[in-house]
C-alpha cells in the first residue's frame, strides 16, 4: 500500500444525515484509507434539509421532487457554498486527485461544477457513484441531457461503481476501461452478536417509501398475520412516516408492529442485534448498506432482484430473492424464515461469515486505494 504518497480530497456528505451513502463516507473517513494517503474531506452535508427531515416526519429523497421553493432555494444555496470552498482549497492546496461521492438525479448535476474544475486544473477526479436509479435517471432523459451526462461520466479518469450490474451499466456509457467494481463495507466493530437477546421479530431498516418497497412489506405483514402467526415487527428510517402509519391502520395492523423513525448508533445496531430477519423489498437500489449490516448482526435476508443486491445473496443460502411487488412470496419468505429454526441459523451463519470476509470497511479502503496507485501510476501493494 501506498503510505502519504499521494493527497486525495474526497467530497461527500456524513452524518447527521441519515442515509446508506452518510454511513459509508463516515465509515470510510474512520478507515485505514487516511492511513494510506493523505486524506482532506469536504462535506457536502445539507444542515437545513437535516434538520427538516429531522423534525417534520421527512418525505426524504423519494418526494424530494415535490419539495417547495424555499426548501429548494436552502438546498441549492448551500451546494454554491460547497463550491466555492471547493474552489478554495483548489487554488491553496495541491491534490492528486478529486474524489466525488454522488447518486444521480440532482445529486448528479450538482456534482459536475466540481467535475469541471478539476478537470480545468488537470487534477484527475475519481466519480463514486451510489445512485440506485441511475438507469432511470439516464433512460428517462432527452437526447440532448443524455448527451450532457455522458460527456460528465467520460471527463472524469475512474467511475467506481458498487456492483458487476452497475459496472456493466456504465461500461454501456463510457467504455470498461474507465470501470472500478468495488461493493460498499462497513465498520464491522459496533455489531457484537451476543451483546443483544434475539426476538421474533422482522426489521424494515431503510428510507420509508415505495422505491424501499414500505408498501409491499406492509401488505406481506397483513398476510402472514392473517395465516395465524404471530411476530414482532420494527420499522426503521425517514421518509414517508405518515403515509405508511395511515396504510398500517387500513390493514389492521396494530400491536407488535412499531414505527421508529431515523434511528442511528445504539439504539439503530440494538434492533438489528435483537431481531431474527432482514427485510428489504426494494425496487431500486445500488448496494444497501443496511443489508450488510444485516450481515454483519447475524441476520437472515429477504430481498429483491434490483441493483447489486443478488451479487450478495444466494437464494435458500443466506436469504431469499423476490421480485418487486411479490407480496404473496414475500409473506411466505417471513414465515419460512420465522418458523424454520435451522434456516434462520444457516443463513445467518453464513452472513456473518461473508461480512468478515467481504464487506469489512477496511478492505474496501484498500481497493480505493489500490485505485489511486494505479491512476498515478504507482505500483498497488
Amino acid at each position: 500500500m501506498s503510505t502519504k504518497k499521494h493527497k486525495i480530497l474526497m467530497i461527500g456528505p456524513v452524518p447527521p444525515q441519515i442515509g446508506g451513502l452518510e454511513t459509508f463516507m463516515a465509515d470510510l473517513l474512520a478507515s485505514d484509507l487516511s492511513s494510506y494517503v493523505d486524506l482532506v474531506h469536504l462535506n457536502n452535508t445539507k444542515p437545513a434539509v437535516h434538520r427538516r427531515a429531522k423534525y417534520k416526519a421527512p418525505d426524504g429523497y423519494a418526494a424530494s421532487f415535490r419539495r417547495n421553493v424555499f426548501l429548494s432555494a436552502i438546498s441549492y444555496s448551500y451546494s454554491v457554498w460547497f463550491f466555492f470552498k471547493f474552489l478554495f482549497l483548489l487554488t491553496f492546496w495541491h491534490f492528486d486527485i478529486i474524489h466525488i461521492h454522488t447518486v444521480d438525479y440532482t445529486s448528479f448535476w450538482e456534482k459536475c461544477p466540481f467535475i469541471l474544475a478539476a478537470r480545468f486544473r488537470r487534477i484527475a477526479v475519481v466519480l463514486h457513484i451510489h445512485a440506485a436509479s441511475f438507469d432511470a435517471f439516464y433512460r428517462d432523459s432527452s437526447p440532448r441531457i443524455k448527451k450532457w451526462i455522458r460527456y460528465f461520466l467520460k471527463i472524469c479518469n475512474r467511475l467506481i461503481v458498487l456492483s458487476a450490474s452497475w459496472g456493466k451499466f456504465f461500461s454501456g456509457i463510457v467504455g470498461p476501461e474507465k470501470i472500478c467494481v468495488v461493493p460498499n463495507g462497513i465498520d464491522l466493530r459496533p455489531f457484537k452478536i451476543d451483546s443483544v437477546p434475539r426476538q421474533k421479530a422482522v426489521l424494515f431498516l431503510g428510507e420509508i417509501s415505495r422505491r424501499k418497497g414500505i408498501d409491499d412489506f406492509l401488505h406481506a405483514v397483513a398476510l402472514v398475520q392473517s395465516l395465524g402467526h404471530s411476530f414482532i415487527y420494527h420499522i426503521v428510517g425517514p421518509g414517508e412516516i405518515d403515509r405508511a402509519q395511515q396504510i398500517a391502520r387500513g390493514l389492521g395492523l396494530g400491536d407488535g408492529l412499531t414505527f421508529w423513525g431515523p434511528l442511528t448508533g445504539v439504539d439503530k445496531n440494538r434492533l438489528l442485534l435483537s431481531s431474527s430477519c432482514f427485510v428489504l423489498p426494494s425496487h431500486a437500489e445500488g448496494l444497501p448498506i443496511s443489508i450488510l449490516e444485516a450481515f454483519a448482526c447475524g441476520l437472515a435476508v429477504i430481498s429483491t432482484r434490483v441493483g447489486g443486491i443478488p451479487e450478495l445473496i444466494v437464494e435458500e443460502e443466506n436469504g431469499f430473492l423476490l421480485q418487486p411487488g411479490d407480496v404473496a412470496s414475500l409473506a411466505k419468505c417471513i414465515v419460512r424464515i420465522m418458523t424454520e429454526n435451522k434456516l434462520a441459523r444457516r443463513m445467518a451463519e453464513k452472513n456473518l461469515k461473508l461480512a468478515g470476509e467481504l464487506y469489512d470497511i477496511n478492505k474496501c479502503a484498500r481497493s480505493i486505494d489500490q485505485i489511486y496507485c494505479r491512476m498515478l501510476g504507482m505500483d498497488p501493494k
